[in-house]
């Protein structure tokens, strides 16, 4: 089990701009990607202003059939929490040489609906699924 440092952990709620990207990279894992739009809470120049955060998730097939079924069929613009952590990994290329990639990891997602009630998905606790 990888070891999380409790100062990468966030929470983000906001509207999911397009449609998820969907692909199994296993039998027993998906991987999930999708941006969401989150307003700030401060003005800039007299306005709020909008960050769109990409996230990135695997899940194993526990919770593959619910997720992917919701996800398919949630729509644009649609209201969804996301708690994340930040995960870094090294790329190495002859033209860039090493760098160090920061990518939004999502644990568990829930989408918010008009009443008020939402629904839940995380990710399992075995690191399976996770690729890096």
């Amino acid at each position: 089990m990888a070891i999380t440092n409790p100062m990468n952990n966030g929470v983000a709620t906001g509207r999911l701009v397009s449609a998820p990207t969907i692909k199994m990279v296993s039998k027993n894992a998906a991987s999930v990607q999708f941006r969401l739009g989150v307003l700030r809470n401060f003005k800039t120049k007299g306005s709020y202003e909008t960050d769109f955060l990409l996230f990135n998730s695997y899940f194993a097939k526990a919770a593959q059939s619910k997720l992917l079924a919701r996800l398919k069929d949630t729509p644009q613009g649609s209201f969804i929490s996301v708690a994340y952590h930040v995960q870094s990994y090294e790329t190495h290329s002859a033209v860039h040489g090493n760098k160090i990639q920061l990518s939004l990891v999502a644990d568990s997602i829930s989408f918010i609906n008009n009443s008020g009630s939402d629904e839940s998905y995380h990710q399992e606790d075995d690191n399976s699924a996770t690729p890096f």
